[in-house]
């Protein structure tokens, strides 16, 4: 199964899910817990998972790098850890992701739920 179809699959199946219907709106500074979140340019995902951890969950969020995994994992000391548990609480995490060039992204080109996010997050470094 390629992120595409999983990515699709974990949204259908939390959408459905009555818990998260029910659960009230959490804001972090300009963020919502409701809002569909696109990160593009983490270095370690630190930002990203505040966010959330905020949140109770991550079933929101896209968080990307332009760092391959292998990088992160070599570059960062809490970078891996960090994947994991974005991707615990439900995150998609990307690799390889150019802020240039993501329009021509297969996964953000071809996901339905990412064509009009709510919210686009450019980390800056």
């Amino acid at each position: 199964m390629d992120k595409t179809q999983e990515y699709e699959e974990r949204r259908e199946s939390s959408s459905s899910s009555s818990e998260e219907e029910t659960e009230p709106e959490k804001w972090r500074k300009h963020y919502s817990s409701k809002q569909r979140i696109l990160l593009v340019g983490e270095v370690d995902f630190s930002f990203s998972l505040s966010l959330a951890r905020a949140f109770g969950s991550a079933h929101n969020m896209v968080a990307s790098s332009i760092d391959t995994q292998e990088n992160i994992s070599s570059n960062y000391s809490n970078g891996l850890r960090n994947v994991i548990e974005l991707e615990e609480r439900g995150c998609m995490v990307l690799y390889g992701v150019d802020a240039k060039e993501m329009s021509q992204h297969f996964f953000l080109k071809t996901s339905h739920y990412l064509q009009l996010p709510s919210c686009c997050v450019l980390l800056l470094m």
